[in-house]
């Protein structure tokens, strides 16, 4: 149905609707103007021929809007079936798409952008309110009337958001338009209402500036650009907004979903705000770079985060990816001046603070250090008395233009400085909020270069306390995880020969090149379903479902039916992070040469590892079943049992250009797949034991009953 023929209907069909032109066309079906007979109107019916998937989201777009009546939607008048075509009657709207508006004169004014950007918000904040999520808001699905109103449209892709947030199709890959989408939606593959927002943000900057922030032809460059690149530090965009207008973008098109507004009806009121202000102004001036008087006004500081100030990724930045980014974890301990006295410097004080009486005594504090990323710093530290406390940062040239602070009274403190800029100077103050105020602490330091997302680690988590435990029979460091209690053993750094030496193994395992990995911890063992359990309940982690998996051995047995998400969850919890190939294939022997994690020895059926089974429902033996058959380093289970998730994505030609040192695979999947190393016991050959088997056929949303997870740590 992706020519202009029309579909072919029956009789009865065609006595209540006359079909006069089309009006779309696309690979899943087309819409067409049409008149009504029976009510005397003009109506849009938008035809899908099909089966499966296609059909469903015709029924679930009819059911969603049956449920919604607003203005600025499009509404629908009836829906059904005609032979094998699926149907919906829907509002015309006599006028034209935004799309088309914006072919034919490339910007609009600013005063014509709010007022579409308005009227969309009142859509959201409407939908939102009823638990539905649009996620596929674009110019093409905005519709404009001749006299103006905007009405948006098309909700093929949308979802009840309380039944359904996880943004993928039945194959796992994540739909819709890629230059609209958010970043944690890149990066988890779920959709949320702060996704619908970033959206029309990207519209609103289209409309203005008259071309979207984030445009390749290359896939992989824009997600890149989503997850990376400020489109306000392109010299191309100097000049076109106003700064009322270019603040608010600036904001809402911030990396981490935080440090935008956090929802419709917020983002309105900053809309009309910046509209009257942009109106109240005859001057436009470069949001990207605000006049010196602006960067100094306390009012305007203290409504907004600082417009020069950059945000971080998105929020459980656990992934390289799709464009998945993660932020770069440095940690270390920072030194910090303590002050003797209760005066504080200038420009310190806090809005609340009372005057101190002079008898009263000052909090002590203890155990300071700060933890630096590369656009965020944690600070911790303990007061000897319970109390609660207030962090003040910001540019060294702007001090003190932000705060966070702590929950309730306390003597244990984690305050967090956000939205910094990478490679810029940070000053810092901890003041306490209790009579009197006084100013307790104050340090600086330089936030960490951000790095491309393709050569960050996959985690730099908490650190966890490791207990040792003393050497294993093979003569490595054990160590205890005092969060999970997992057993991880110290995989000495070693430069080997990665990938299949045979020449015989599938093609996504050649060539074998020479890398080199760091030392590093990895778990004995897969995570078991207890563990699994232990965090979810700790965490009152809602992800995966555990009444409705279908198991009768619990306890022992490994962890599965987790998808690559659910496992990252897990380990950063954990205080860990997923392995990498490299380092998995490293554990499993490739440094001394071995062909299987035990040496050379061929293995039949059910021997030396759990392997070989004929019924997939059967359950995997408990971790540790096989001893006496362990990898060099003393790890069990490295084949056979259930394979693992590691950190990389999939790309069957990442070998040939592998880097040398601690690789971490290629940037991105278009088909959102993550590697798994190991076999499982449902492994048919034993050729899927050899120790540079790659299993690279599960997308990040995808589990199932052979594949679990088992966590590695820097040291």
């Amino acid at each position: 149905m992706s020519d202009e023929r029309p579909p072919e209907l029956s009789e009865a069909f065609r006595a209540d609707y006359e079909l006069v032109r089309a009006l779309g066309h696309g690979a899943m079906g087309s819409v067409w103007l049409a008149k009504q007979a029976r009510l005397k109107r003009q109506v849009a019916v938008k035809f899908v021929r099909g089966a499966g998937e296609t059909i469903q989201r015709m029924e679930r777009e009819a059911k969603i809007l049956s449920e919604l009546s607003h203005p600025n939607l499009v509404a629908i008048y009836d829906a059904g079936s005609d032979g094998e075509t699926a149907y919906i009657v829907l509002e015309y709207v006599d006028g034209q798409s935004l799309d088309a508006l914006l072919d034919k004169e490339t910007r609009l004014p600013e005063t014509r952008a709010f007022a579409i950007a308005e009227q969309i918000l009142k859509a959201l904040a409407y939908i939102h309110g009823r638990g539905v999520l649009h996620r596929d808001l674009k110019p093409g699905n905005i519709l404009l009337t001749s006299d103006g109103t905007a009405k948006l449209a098309d909700f093929g892709l949308a979802r009840w958001s309380e039944k359904q947030s996880t943004f993928q199709t039945r194959e796992g890959m994540i739909p819709g338009t890629p230059a609209y989408m958010s970043p944690q939606l890149l990066l988890t593959g779920k959709a949320d209402a702060a996704s619908d927002l970033w959206a029309l943000s990207v519209t609103l900057f289209r409309m203005v500036a008259g071309e979207s922030p984030f445009l390749s032809q290359d896939l992989h460059s824009m997600m890149g650009q989503i997850l990376n690149r400020d489109p306000f530090e392109e010299p191309r965009f100097e000049g076109i907004f106003s700064a009322p207008l270019g603040e608010l973008l600036k904001q809402a098109l911030a990396k981490s979903p935080e440090a935008r507004p956090g929802d419709a009806a917020s983002y309105a009121l900053a809309l009309k705000r910046a509209r009257v202000r942009s109106a109240s102004s005859s001057q436009r001036t470069p949001a990207a770079k605000p006049p010196s008087s602006a960067r100094q006004a306390p009012a305007a500081a203290a409504a907004r985060p600082p417009a020069t100030q950059a945000p971080p990724p998105a929020g459980h930045r656990p992934a390289r990816a799709v464009a998945l980014a993660v932020c770069v974890l440095a940690a270390f301990a920072m030194s910090a001046r303590f002050l003797s006295g209760p005066e504080a410097p200038k420009a310190a004080e806090s809005s609340a603070a009372a005057p101190q009486p002079a008898a009263t005594r000052t909090p002590q504090l203890r155990g300071l250090d700060v933890i630096v990323r590369a656009l965020s710093a944690t600070v911790r530290f303990e007061s000897l008395e319970p109390g609660r406390f207030e962090l003040a940062y910001g540019p060294a040239a702007n001090r003190l233009s932000a705060a966070t602070a702590g929950e309730g009274p306390q003597t244990h403190h984690i305050l967090r400085m956000k939205a910094l800029q990478p490679s810029r100077p940070v000053h810092w103050a901890i003041r306490t909020l209790s009579r009197p105020t006084a100013t307790l602490a104050t340090g600086d330091f330089t936030t960490l270069a951000e790095v491309p997302y393709w050569e960050r680690p996959t985690y730099r988590p908490r650190p966890s306390a490791l207990t040792p435990l003393g050497k294993n029979l093979q003569g490595y460091e054990e160590f205890r995880n005092e969060i999970d209690r997992t057993v991880m053993i110290l995989v000495p750094g070693a430069e080997f020969v990665m990938g299949d030496r045979s020449g015989l193994a599938h093609p996504n395992c050649r060539p074998a090149h020479k890398v080199r990995v760091d030392t590093f911890l990895l778990d004995k063992t897969a995570i078991t379903r207890a563990q699994f359990k232990r965090f979810m309940e700790e965490t009152q982690y809602s992800s995966i479902n555990l009444l409705s998996l279908p198991w009768k051995q619990w306890n022992d047995r490994p962890m599965v039916h987790a998808n690559w998400h659910n496992s990252a969850d897990y380990f950063r919890w954990a205080g860990k992070r997923l392995p990498t190939e490299a380092e998995w294939e490293l554990a499993a022997g490739a440094a001394l040469g071995y062909t299987y994690p035990w040496g050379e020895a061929v293995p039949r059926r059910g021997q030396m590892a759990d392997w070989g089974r004929e019924n997939e429902d059967d359950e995997p033996l408990p971790v540790g079943s096989f001893p006496r058959f362990a990898a060099p380093y003393g790890h069990l289970d490295l084949a056979g049992g259930v394979r693992c998730w590691c950190s990389d994505w999939v790309d069957d030609g990442y070998y040939g250009h592998s880097p040398y040192r601690n690789p971490q695979g290629p940037p991105a999947s278009i088909e959102l797949k993550r590697a798994c190393r190991g076999s499982s016991y449902f492994a048919g050959t034993a050729r899927d034991l050899e120790v540079w088997y790659r299993y690279a056929k599960l997308t990040i949303l995808n589990s199932n009953q052979q594949t679990g997870l088992r966590g590695a740590r820097d040291i």
